[in-house]
């Protein structure tokens, strides 16, 4: 007498595993993801967005895109901004006239990483407070989160951090902020691996048939 597993057996058992990964649980990890995209920009909402913008007027105030590639740590977060890697230079000369009052929108475009081929953009205004020394420019939101991508590798959100830009007269800064990602991977939870068990007990008692051999 030889015994052999019944495809009944094998269709159980397939059944069980798939039904205890549904079963899983979505758990969060990070992982090393890189940032790229570009700036366009426009001041006080006037004209098309472009890549360098001047706010007309004594004091010379410029802002200019610079691009942006980075990578995240293990932790899923990284700083950017220095060394032409933010999310644009800013200029200003003289500040011979008073900023109070205006505004530069700033649109950030990532190119990677994406959701379903598609690239995200975030608007951020950017309020121009005047000081002793220069200006201020207050972005807000300063905080967008939840933005989600699936080619990170992986899936998952990231939130996107904007600091305040102070500058000084006569001095050029870089945009600066941080960026925390997070990938989701789906895992079965114990209680389903615990399923799978009691089910392959059940199926080994029921699951085979006896053949004769000669």
């Amino acid at each position: 007498m030889t015994t052999i597993a019944s495809p009944y057996f094998t269709r159980g058992l397939r059944g069980l595993v798939a039904a205890a990964l549904v079963a899983g649980a979505a758990q969060t990890a990070s992982a090393q993801i890189t940032f790229a995209g570009s700036n366009v920009y426009r001041f006080n909402g006037v004209g098309a967005y472009t890549s360098t913008a001047v706010l007309p007027g004594a004091g010379g105030l410029t802002i200019r895109n610079t691009g942006f590639d980075f990578t995240t740590d293990n932790t899923g977060f990284s700083g950017f901004g220095g060394n032409a890697n933010g999310f644009g230079s800013v200029s200003l000369g003289s500040a011979g006239q008073n900023f109070n009052g205006n505004f530069v929108d700033m649109i950030v475009s990532f190119t990677n990483p994406t959701t379903a081929n598609q690239s995200f953009s975030a608007l951020v205004r950017g309020n121009l407070l005047v000081t002793n020394t220069g200006l201020v420019i207050d972005w807000q939101p300063r905080t967008v989160s939840n933005i989600p991508f699936s080619n990170g590798p992986g899936s998952g959100t990231y939130d996107l951090n904007v600091f305040q830009t102070g500058i000084n007269k006569n001095q050029t800064v870089d945009v600066q902020g941080y960026v925390v990602a997070t990938t989701t991977t789906t895992t079965p939870e114990p209680a389903s691996l615990a399923l799978v068990a009691t089910g392959l007990v059940g199926l080994v008692g029921i699951g085979r048939r006896r053949v004769k051999t000669s």
